[in-house]
């Protein structure tokens, strides 16, 4: 269902060889954001199974076993994040054919700024799931 309105969508945009500027900007942000979301959601899964090995083989430490609890807790809140974040993304695309160009890349910006935000947080150098959990919570408010 979903592929299908990608697909759709797709064709109904590119009509022309032509595309203005303001299509350039907010199809470059969308690109960064689904970039960043991604990237955050490929680092978590690695992630996921680097510590479900250790925690398997009892490698863990007790804090790092405790990170790894809090991890597993929250992939819920990051699943439905990263999904909110396509589902915006896809009517943000068909928004931008009617409505004022500005105030839809003011608001891609914002979306942006979390997807760049999450995929820091949940790097393998920081790690900081509650950091995250807490972005993905107030990404799902503002929206």
């Amino acid at each position: 269902m979903i592929q299908q309105l990608i697909q759709e969508r797709w064709f109904e945009l590119v009509k022309t060889l032509f595309v203005s500027r303001d299509m350039l900007e907010v199809v470059g942000i969308l690109r960064r954001s689904v970039q960043h979301c991604h990237s955050a959601i490929q680092q978590v899964g690695s992630m996921l199974t680097l510590r479900q090995e250790q925690f398997d083989k009892r490698t863990l430490r007790s804090r790092q076993r405790a990170n790894f609890e809090l991890l597993q807790q929250s992939c819920v809140v990051y699943v439905a994040a990263s999904r909110l974040l396509v589902g915006v993304v896809m009517i943000q695309i068909t928004r931008f054919i009617c409505h004022d160009h500005q105030t839809i890349i003011k608001g891609l910006k914002k979306m942006l700024q979390f997807a760049e935000n999450f995929d820091s947080q949940t790097s393998p150098g920081k790690n900081r799931w509650d950091v995250a959990n807490s972005l993905c919570m107030e990404f799902a408010s503002k929206i």
